[in-house]
């Protein structure tokens, strides 16, 4: 059969190898045909159910992202356990200088675990913020980073 095969291929003017190419091509369209033909209609999904699978599996990651404020400190959702992320900035004036843990001093942009961390060395080293502006004191937070920041601080000595 293979004989025949290639004889009619070489009237065609394939090469050899290209009428094994060809072949491999046939059989594995044919194969793929069977599969879909035998596959149950329960199995096949349309694009746009795919499309609402996966917006409802992105609509509840987002969710879980969104931070909540609660006692003057700002805390996520359970579910989001881990590094602070860019999109996961705290509510206006909700982070007290005076009273923030680092992973709440984290949060903010540009505010990584290593900022945080001098945030609260400079508070345990030079007492309570009198001012949000003294923030700039602290290594590593200039003009820039202090202007993006400063919406989210307060340095109130009670918690909101």
């Amino acid at each position: 059969m293979m004989q025949k095969f290639f004889a009619t291929s070489r009237r065609f003017g394939f090469t050899r190898n290209e009428a094994v190419v060809v072949l491999f091509l046939s059989i594995t369209a044919m194969c793929g045909g069977l599969v879909r033909l035998f596959t149950p209609a329960a199995e096949k999904h349309s694009l746009a159910d795919a499309y609402k699978r996966h917006d409802s599996v992105f609509a509840a990651r987002s969710a879980a992202l969104v931070p909540r404020e609660s006692d003057g400190a700002v805390t996520t959702h359970p579910s989001s356990r881990g590094t602070a992320h860019a999109s996961e900035t705290p509510a206006e004036a909700s982070i007290n200088l005076n009273t923030a843990s680092a992973e709440n001093l984290a949060t903010l942009p540009g505010v990584g675990p290593s900022i945080a961390r001098r945030i609260i060395e400079y508070r345990d080293s030079q007492g309570i913020f009198q001012a949000v502006e003294d923030l700039m004191n602290v290594k590593g937070i200039g003009p820039k980073k202090f202007e993006r920041i400063k919406p989210y601080l307060s340095t109130a000595l009670t918690p909101k």
